[in-house]
């Protein structure tokens, strides 16, 4: 913040204290927009994923639109503008976690979902170094690969002020946080803790935002990962709903989708499944299927697949639903909340 040209707004602002309930994509978003906006702002994050396993370290995080416009839904509208807004972030703050590359999808029978989805597909019998095992129909789409890890250390925040929160109880002026480091004062708390949102709906006021918690799911998903110098261009390959990701110096393949579902353990036969499929799919010899780690992520479903963000709740507010389009609804979200906690 500019102190000379913001006067007021500065001394308003200078001795705020804000908790953020959790450590994912939505935590270090609305963490670093708040800095960026305010560098003077005591921000207090509280999470660790050896206590609750964070999704954001355990996905695919691909930012890519796959055809999707403005003016078909409510959600196309949210994603289309959600990607902007991580572009625009994109652009004013390069970012080396991020690979900016392609994603091809490919399908084999032209009457799919897919041949209605992308209007002006082609057919294809290989992508790049990577030979198909038959003619595909594809469509190629603008795509971001993204390192969580690296993105959180490249964002350069504090570490967390505590591993787990055990209660918020509200303050005639402010908020008492109870974690396992300690007790901690402060002025406005920020749910970012996905389903976990739910054990802090007492402080709640808003029903829709309610709502959501009650009709929020978990969906676990597994995909294979290794580490390995393939010498392949970074690039998203999708056969059906299935993915080959090639980042710098790792391969990702994945992944399932299991419903109403918070169970971390690998369901193997399932995900051996979509390894065969993308193997049979392709003329490129992948390492075998014991040579990936397996890693399960439970990302959050909102109702209708919709995610949310909005003050709930006298000085609280609240992210959560971020499901499958986390990496670019985070920043979106993130740009929002700034402007209302700092309106």
């Amino acid at each position: 913040m500019n102190v000379l040209g913001d006067g007021n707004n500065y001394a308003m602002y200078k001795c705020m204290k804000i908790a953020i309930i959790g450590n994912g994509i939505a935590a270090w978003c609305v963490n670093k927009y708040l800095l960026n906006k305010d560098s003077s702002l005591n921000i207090l994050r509280f999470g660790n994923d050896e206590f609750i396993r964070t999704c954001s370290l355990r996905t695919t995080s691909i930012n890519c639109m796959r055809g999707t416009q403005k003016g078909i839904s409510p959600l196309g509208d949210l994603m289309v503008d959600s990607m902007e807004e991580f572009l625009s972030y994109y652009q004013d703050y390069p970012l080396r976690a991020v690979e900016k590359t392609y994603e091809m999808q490919c399908w084999q029978a032209e009457d799919s979902k897919f041949s209605k989805r992308f209007k002006d597909y082609t057919q294809i019998s290989s992508i790049e170094e990577i030979e198909l095992s038959k003619k595909m129909f594809a469509y190629k789409s603008d795509a971001y690969l993204i390192h969580p890890l690296k993105l959180y250390h490249e964002f350069n925040l504090k570490d967390v002020s505590g591993n787990l929160v055990k209660e918020v109880i509200q303050l005639d002026s402010g908020f008492k946080i109870i974690a396992d480091s300690g007790e901690f004062q402060v002025d406005k708390v920020i749910l970012c803790a996905a389903g976990f949102n739910e054990l802090f709906k007492d402080l709640i006021t808003n029903e829709d935002a309610l709502d959501f918690i009650q009709r929020t799911k978990p969906v676990k998903g597994d995909y294979l990962y290794l580490k390995a110098e393939h010498g392949i261009k970074a690039k998203s390959i999708a056969i059906e709903n299935h993915h080959l990701i090639f980042r710098e110096n790792e391969i990702l393949i994945g992944s399932t989708s299991f419903n109403d579902n918070a169970i971390h353990a690998i369901n193997h036969s399932e995900l051996r499944a979509v390894y065969e499929h993308i193997v049979d799919s392709i003329r490129f010899q992948l390492p075998s299927y014991d040579s990936f780690d397996a890693i399960c992520g439970i990302r959050s479903k909102g109702r209708k697949r919709t995610p949310y963000w909005n003050q709930v709740a006298d000085d609280v507010y609240m992210v959560g639903g971020l499901y499958k389009n986390a990496f670019s609804f985070a920043f979106k979200a993130a740009a929002d909340l700034t402007d209302l906690i700092l309106k």
